[in-house]
């Protein structure tokens, strides 16, 4: 093979440029959310393996959802912290990591709560397994707007600076100028 050749089969700048704005901490939009969805969908295998690890030595899957979906958040909770936000902790002047861990537990409260009701409820029909999947899907969407806007949300240091908008003549004023 010629040098050009293996040359061509390289990417170009432009082409790396524009594959550079996924990798984490790019703070491009559509990045954080792939790299959320990568962080969930990771977490959600977490949960299940754990919930599959249970399941061979206790029979008693509402606990070991519990306990799996406990395991899991601490997998989510680092991955989020490194991947999907970490740009933007690196720019703010937020709070420290215990607190961010804190905020972030008490954010998954409430979906960790709808998880474990939509589980109860879809095994009455389904098999552990299958019901674990559909709660995983069905609160993975409200935990990225609960993380994103309470959690690792983005502090601008800078303000904007809003003109103030001019101050309307009132209509008497108005009326008494015409005539």
């Amino acid at each position: 093979m010629t040098a050009p050749a293996l040359l061509r089969r390289f990417p170009t700048a432009a082409q790396t440029e524009s594959l550079r704005r996924f990798l984490p901490g790019s703070g491009d939009p559509m990045a954080r959310v792939m790299w959320f969805a990568f962080t969930g969908i990771t977490a959600g295998i977490c949960q299940i393996a754990f919930l599959a690890a249970w399941l061979q030595v206790d029979d008693n899957h509402r606990l070991g959802n519990l306990v799996s979906f406990l395991m899991a958040s601490e997998v989510n909770f680092v991955l989020n912290q490194a991947l999907t936000w970490g740009d933007s902790l690196h720019e703010a002047q937020g709070p420290n990591l215990v607190q961010r861990w804190l905020r972030f537990h008490g954010a998954i409260a409430g979906t960790g709560v709808l998880n474990q009701a939509l589980f109860n409820l879809l095994v009455i029909w389904l098999p552990a397994m299958p019901s674990v999947v559909a709660s995983i899907a069905l609160v993975g969407v409200c935990n990225f707007f609960l993380l994103n806007s309470l959690v690792f949300k983005h502090r601008s240091r800078e303000r904007v600076h809003v003109a103030p908008r001019p101050a309307r003549m009132p209509r008497y004023l108005l009326d008494a100028r015409a005539h």
